[in-house]
C-alpha cells in the first residue's frame, strides 16, 4: 500500500527569512534579506525491504542512503516530488523528512568545523557525502523544535492513540505549550505523532515508553511463556501482567527468581531484550513509501 504524505507534511513546513546588516563599500551599512531555513529529505533503502539483495550481497550492501535533498523552499519540494517518488519506486526505498527546521548558516559552520577537524586529524579518507550529511543531522538546534512519537500498532503496550494524545495534551499544557499544534503522520504500521517539546520526565512517569533510544526490558508474552515452561511454581500473574503496560518493571519480575540464581541467569539471557522508546527528538518522519 502506497503512503504519500507530501501534501500533509507540506502544510507544516515553514520558511522564515532573516535580515542581516553588514558594512558595504564606503563604510555604509547595508541590510539584506536571506532565506536560511532548510529541511532535509533522505531516500533510504532498508535491508528488510529488499531481502533478496541482503541475502545475496549482505545487509551492508542492501541498506543504502540513495540520495539526500536539501529543501529550502516549497517550490523546490513541489518540483522534486515526482523525482523523489520515482527514486523510491525504482529502488524499493522510502523517503524520510527531518521535520525540525535547520538554519543553513549553522549547517555551513558545522560543515566547516568538520572539514577542519578532518584536516587536523589527517583523515583524508573521509567521504564528502558522509561529512555533509552528519553536519546537518548532528545539528539539534532549531528556531521551531519539534519532536516525534513513533507509535507502532504492535508496540503500544496497552496504550490507545486517544490515551497517548490525552497524555500529551496534559503534558504540553503543564509546560505552557499549545496542545492543538500536535499532528499525525500515517506510517505503514501505525503513525508518527508530531509535537512541540514536552516534559520528558513527567511523560515517562505517566507512560514508560516516552523515552528516546532503547532500554532493556521484558515483554509480557515472552516472560509469561518462559515462566510457564521453566518455573510455573514461581510465576505471579499479577507481576507478569504488569509488563503489558510497562515492560521495564525489571526488578519486580526478577524478584520472583531471587533465590534461584541459575534460573534468573537463564531468564535474563532468554527474555531481556532491547525495547525502543517512542521519542525521536529530530522528528524524522515518513514522507513517501511505494
Amino acid at each position: 500500500m502506497e503512503i504519500d504524505n507530501f501534501d500533509l507534511v507540506r502544510g507544516h513546513l515553514t520558511f522564515e527569512p532573516v535580515e542581516e546588516t553588514r558594512l558595504a563599500k564606503g563604510g555604509k551599512r547595508k541590510t539584506s534579506v536571506y532565506q536560511v531555513d532548510q529541511y532535509e529529505i533522505h531516500i533510504l533503502r532498508r535491508p528488510k525491504d529488499c531481502k533478496d539483495v541482503a541475502n545475496r550481497l549482505g545487509s551492508n550492501e542492501s541498506q543504502r542512503m540513495i540520495r539526500t535533498y536539501e529543501v529550502k523552499n516549497l517550490d523546490y519540494l513541489d518540483r522534486k516530488r515526482e523525482a523523489i517518488k520515482e527514486l523510491c519506486r525504482s529502488n524499493n526505498a522510502r523517503a524520510y523528512i527531518l521535520l525540525q527546521v535547520r538554519d543553513s548558516r549553522d549547517y555551513l559552520l558545522n560543515l566547516a568545523h568538520k572539514a577542519l577537524e578532518a584536516l587536523e586529524k589527517r583523515n583524508y579518507g573521509v567521504k564528502a557525502e558522509h561529512m555533509t550529511r552528519s553536519a546537518f543531522c548532528e545539528m539539534h538546534t532549531s528556531r521551531d523544535p519539534v519532536w516525534m512519537l513513533d507509535i507502532d500498532e504492535g508496540e503500544t503496550f496497552g496504550w490507545t492513540k486517544e490515551g497517548i494524545y490525552a497524555m500529551l495534551r496534559e503534558n504540553l499544557e503543564s509546560c505552557g505549550r499549545d496542545p492543538s499544534l500536535v499532528w499525525e503522520v500515517p506510517t505503514r504500521h501505525g503513525c508518527h505523532i508530531i509535537t512541540e517539546p514536552f516534559n520528558t520526565k513527567l511523560a515517562e512517569s505517566v507512560c514508560p515508553l516516552c523515552f528516546k533510544d532503547q532500554s532493556k526490558g521484558y515483554r509480557y508474552e515472552a516472560a509469561s511463556a518462559w515462566f510457564a515452561a521453566n518455573a510455573p511454581d514461581l510465576a505471579d500473574q499479577a507481576v507478569l501482567e504488569a509488563l503489558k503496560s510497562n515492560p521495564f518493571k525489571i526488578l519486580e519480575v526478577e524478584r520472583l527468581l531471587k533465590d534461584r540464581a541459575a534460573l534468573l541467569d537463564a531468564f535474563r539471557r532468554d527474555c531481556k531484550k532491547d525495547i525502543a522508546g517512542w521519542l525521536h527528538r529530530d522528528a524524522t518522519t515518513l514522507l513517501y513509501a511505494p
